[in-house]
């Protein structure tokens, strides 16, 4: 009886953390996609290369390089809530880290590119 009480603790623990992780990793992607913007809209409106090929490079160097600072972030805040503690399923954590990451990075990509059209 109490083991089942607790194995419920621990599921409802693992997903209020889950739902914490999600909304941080939203808002920070969030701001990835404003700070990529204004690099946007400075490239647009200063250097006036829209059509050019210099263009088109400079912006898939700052998607990659925004892919890879948001997996950074996520990164970190996994192992800030998840892998300090020991009461954690680590495939459920992985495997729910790995379909919101996919997620968030769509939707920043689909944003990012939403602007160059």
């Amino acid at each position: 009886m109490r083991s089942l009480q607790n194995k419920k603790i621990m599921k409802q623990s693992l997903e209020i953390r889950l739902l914490q992780t999600q909304q941080i990793v939203y808002l920070q992607t969030e701001k990835n996609h404003a700070y990529f913007s204004i690099i946007y809209r400075w490239f647009h409106q200063e250097m006036r290369l829209r059509n050019s090929l210099i263009f088109g490079i400079l912006n898939v160097i700052s998607c990659i390089f925004m892919h890879i600072s948001i997996k950074e972030q996520c990164t970190k805040l996994l192992r800030k809530f998840f892998f300090h503690d020991r009461i954690f399923d680590r495939e459920l954590v992985t495997h729910q880290y790995n379909e919101e990451y996919r997620e968030g990075a769509k939707s920043i990509f689909s944003k990012n590119y939403v602007h160059l059209l």
